[in-house]
């Protein structure tokens, strides 16, 4: 769960030129380079509770993931945004807590992410966590993480839904996707899930009653392109759709348009139904 307004003031712009076959870095990463103490009072502020996940262990998380995005996602490697003002992860210890600070659709959540805009400038970013659970919170922290920083990334508008969630979701703990991966097959198995073109266009949440397999369909998108290609070059084609439109950055980044999409993808749902058995 996140929320957001109006557009950021820091911006990581990713050079997008056909046929954007970039070569895999191999250098040294965020963590090997700076280090996660480094990285921790640069760019977050901790609050936990007593009792509850320790200062450092959080720290640590914020930075693992924050490291990994930046390496593997981004392409940033040694070149990590500098927050001011910095993230406050904030980690509570009552549901009560945790659905005040957050609000409104918090009750079937356990994180959330905010950024704040006034003026043109991001003067807020937020992680709250519910700690009822210390390992349970911690797992969502990547999740929400991957919220904080794409609002980076987009400094005009944000992502499709489907694709900044989708990417939220590779984050998640395997036990999450996996439940994920259910809904889509149930999905495919009632002929419930929603047409790739108006999936790829839309730039909104669909309506509850398709919030499950919206889900599930974006978890599986989202990992076949990146297998298909480089996570980087999933990004440069969002940079790139945010402002030529899907179908120009589709053919431009993968070489195919959303009907061939729909097919590839299908076809490869079917194998996986087939190996993993089925949606029985």
């Amino acid at each position: 769960m996140w929320q957001f307004s109006l557009v950021l003031l820091y911006s990581v712009e990713l050079v997008i030129s056909a046929p954007l076959v970039a070569p895999k870095y191999t250098g040294p990463t965020l963590a090997a380079d700076l280090g996660l103490d480094h990285l921790a009072a640069k760019n977050f502020t901790i609050c936990t509770f007593p009792g509850g996940p320790g200062e450092k262990e959080v720290r640590d998380c914020c930075c693992r993931a924050f490291c990994e995005l930046c390496d593997d996602w981004l392409g940033l490697h040694q070149c990590a945004p500098k927050w001011r003002p910095k993230c406050e992860v904030v980690l509570h210890a009552t549901v009560a807590s945790y659905q005040q600070a957050v609000g409104r659709g918090s009750a079937q959540t356990i994180g959330s992410s905010s950024v704040t805009i006034r003026s043109g400038r991001v003067c807020g970013r937020r992680i709250d966590l519910l700690a009822v659970d210390g390992a349970e919170a911690l797992s969502a922290l990547p999740h929400e993480m991957t919220h904080v920083l794409l609002a980076d990334v987009f400094p005009a508008e944000p992502p499709p839904r489907w694709a900044e969630e989708g990417l939220a979701l590779l984050m998640d703990p395997a036990e999450k996707r996996a439940r994920h991966d259910r809904d889509l097959r149930q999905a495919v198995h009632t002929q419930t899930t929603i047409p790739l073109a108006k999936f790829l266009a839309g730039v909104e949440y669909p309506d509850t009653s398709q919030r499950a397999v919206f889900y599930g369909q974006s978890h599986s998108l989202v990992e076949y392109l990146t297998n298909l290609e480089s996570r980087e070059q999933f990004v440069a084609y969002l940079q790139l759709s945010t402002r030529l439109g899907y179908e120009h950055a589709l053919q431009t980044v993968y070489g195919m348009d959303a009907r061939e999409l729909d097919r590839k993808w299908r076809s490869h749902l079917g194998a996986v139904q087939l190996v993993s058995g089925g949606s029985r």
